[in-house]
């Protein structure tokens, strides 16, 4: 009796783990789902028919920019144009540089209209953000407290992990950039770029042997430093979701 109450117990455990594992499972696909606050996704519609007419307006000029490039070639390959069709294709190309112009100077009035009115610009997107989060906490309040505390224990454990893989490779979080102006000088030391292609473009042998280094080494170089980019990218995504949980965390006790 003894036994089989022991064996009760220990089966019981073990279902509990695996409950509590599917749980944690469960919370990551949720997290995983999670989209990060962005300002962009949510403009004044001032901001996006501004936005809207700067797009217009560019795709205008490039399809009457086409239209004058139909035109050149015309002149070029099959012989004259007339009077008329050559006046049309110059108010073509003259309003397609003014369309271009409406395009670039779009931002310089949205940066006016930010610089007028940057209070209730900041305090709206603070409100949005505070929103946005807020839905998410109430969606993950449905989890176990043991549930959201291991899991945020277990988020933070691994941004700690990253982080000291990355400064044991890389020092500084700034070292990732060095890198990649590393890689990119290191291009102008051998040669610029016309002469990596023609040594890629040939097998290796004994003439070509110091250009093939170099082409390694830069190869090397540039892959560590996009490696510590799309590490610092997980560590910022990974502090972030340990952040949301450790509000639900915090909405869960109040609540408690």
């Amino acid at each position: 009796m003894h036994d089989a109450v022991t064996r009760f117990h220990i089966l019981t455990t073990v279902f509990q783990f695996h409950m509590s594992l599917d749980q944690c499972k469960h919370l990551l696909a949720e997290l995983e789902r999670m989209e990060v606050y962005r300002p962009s996704r949510h403009r004044q519609p001032f901001e996006q028919g501004v936005s809207t007419f700067s797009r217009f307006t560019l795709g205008l000029g490039l399809v009457l920019f086409t239209i004058l490039l139909v035109f050149a070639a015309y002149q070029k390959w099959c012989g004259e144009l007339e009077v008329a069709m050559a006046n049309f294709a110059v108010g073509i190309g003259i309003a397609s540089i003014l369309f271009a112009l409406l395009s670039l100077l779009s931002p310089l009035v949205l940066f006016v209209w930010y610089c007028l009115r940057w209070k209730s610009i900041t305090y709206r997107d603070l409100e949005k953000a505070f929103e946005h989060d807020f839905d998410i906490v109430e969606s993950l309040k449905q989890f176990p407290v043991g549930t959201l505390s291991y899991t945020k224990r277990w988020l933070e454990t691994k941004v700690s992990r990253f982080e000291r893989r990355t400064s044991f490779f890389f020092g500084s979080k700034t070292a990732a950039f060095s890198l990649l102006f590393l890689s990119l000088s290191l291009v102008d030391r051998v040669g610029g770029f016309e002469v990596l292609s023609r040594t890629i473009g040939h097998k290796i042998n004994a003439a070509n042997f110091g250009d093939w280094l170099a082409v390694w080494a830069l190869a090397f170089v540039l892959g560590l430093s996009l490696a510590a980019l799309v590490m610092r990218r997980l560590t910022a995504k990974y502090s972030h979701q340990a952040e949301i949980v450790g509000l639900a965390l915090e909405a869960k006790g109040e609540q408690a």
